[in-house]
């Protein structure tokens, strides 16, 4: 079995509610000069994949989101009538996949990462957070106090040490009879996966963002535009 996927689903199923504006799926959010669609599909693309198809949910269907030819790629959507979460809005997209290998891919994270680095499925792929806020070196005087931090001791959202599903994983094909039909993945196939010895796990220390609100879009546009 090969290990380099050439199909991709990405799960965008959610209604946006942290967005402020959720007339629109968060998978069209403005990074940039760009979306995170585009964004998403140029580093698809980069990587080899040549089909993809987006989950989103039933509120947003439109005419222009019909199977097209992207740059290269054929694109295509699966409704979802309700929010049937990560692991449910996989479950029934991989009734379309055709190859053995999938890549799947949350509709919120912006990544670098070069797909020649997973392994055979399935796998998950980890990285570091970013702290949201400024941390502070915990420095302790004999009276318990905290006084006079240096300038070093206190970080701007910086990388943290820990690492953190990334939203990004590789599963064959034939996992589909796993899945439930509503649920998350964290709550069954990731664990069922871990306690079998089965889930390999790839770390990434590249480019990795997560478009939860308005100012990760924003944030996340410099970022973007250094490393890509």
């Amino acid at each position: 079995m090969t290990s380099t996927p050439r199909e991709a689903i990405i799960l965008a199923g959610g209604l946006a509610r942290r967005m402020g504006d959720n007339s629109f799926p968060k998978w069209l959010t403005p990074v940039g000069n760009a979306t995170i669609a585009e964004i998403q599909l140029v580093w698809l693309r980069a990587n080899g994949i040549t089909k993809v198809l987006c989950t989103l949910n039933e509120r947003y269907r439109i005419p222009e989101f019909s199977p097209f030819s992207w740059s290269g790629l054929q694109l295509g959507f699966l409704w979802e009538k309700e929010p049937v979460g990560d692991e449910g809005g996989l479950n029934a997209a991989l009734e379309y996949a055709e190859d053995e290998v999938v890549l799947v891919v949350n509709g919120d994270v912006l990544t670098d990462l070069p797909l020649s680095r997973l392994p055979p499925p399935p796998a998950m792929v980890v990285v570091h957070p970013r702290a949201p806020w400024g941390v502070v070196q915990q420095i302790v005087y004999p009276d318990g106090h905290w006084r006079g931090l240096p300038t070093h001791a206190i970080a701007e959202k910086p990388l943290l040490s820990i690492w953190v599903n990334s939203g990004i994983y590789c599963f064959p094909r034939s996992i589909r009879g796993e899945l439930v039909s509503r649920g998350n993945l964290a709550h069954n196939i990731l664990p069922k996966l871990l306690g079998e010895g089965q889930l390999k796990v790839v770390p990434h220390e590249g480019l990795w963002l997560a478009i939860e609100t308005v100012k990760d879009a924003e944030e996340a546009a410099a970022r973007v535009k250094e490393a890509l």
